[in-house]
């Protein structure tokens, strides 16, 4: 029997690897052809952590190309959240964080960030 947690894992591959073949046949452009960094915004060892690793393994398995976890922990999340805000908006660098860690980063005003455009979700319902 499989558990609840592998079958939310298996959705979201399927669902990433759903929007992967998606977005390569409207640009025809292959997808992934560098590393591609999960920015965690919590410490290695947590939940996010926990769930970042077999997905990076299995995509890793699935496309041929790395997949790293990059935890970048502090201030309950906002250190992160701000890293991924500023990264280069090609695809490479995805946030994998909760919710939290977007919602505490919308009060810090010192971050400057435009949560509407640095932002963008990708999520798998199950």
């Amino acid at each position: 029997m499989v558990s609840v947690h592998k079958k939310k894992i298996a959705g979201l591959v399927l669902s990433l690897l759903a929007a992967v073949g998606l977005s390569s046949t409207a640009n025809a452009q292959e997808w992934p052809v560098k590393t591609v960094t999960f920015l965690n915004p919590f410490p290695a060892g947590g939940g996010t952590d926990a769930f970042a690793r077999p997905l990076a393994a299995q995509l890793t398995e699935q496309l041929g190309k790395q997949f790293i976890i990059d935890n970048r922990g502090g201030a309950g999340g906002t250190v992160g959240a701000s890293v991924a805000a500023k990264a280069a908006p090609d695809g490479y660098t995805w946030f994998i964080g909760a919710i939290a860690s977007y919602d505490r980063s919308l009060h810090v005003q010192e971050l400057g960030l435009r949560h509407s455009k640095e932002f963008h979700s990708c999520r798998s319902s199950s």
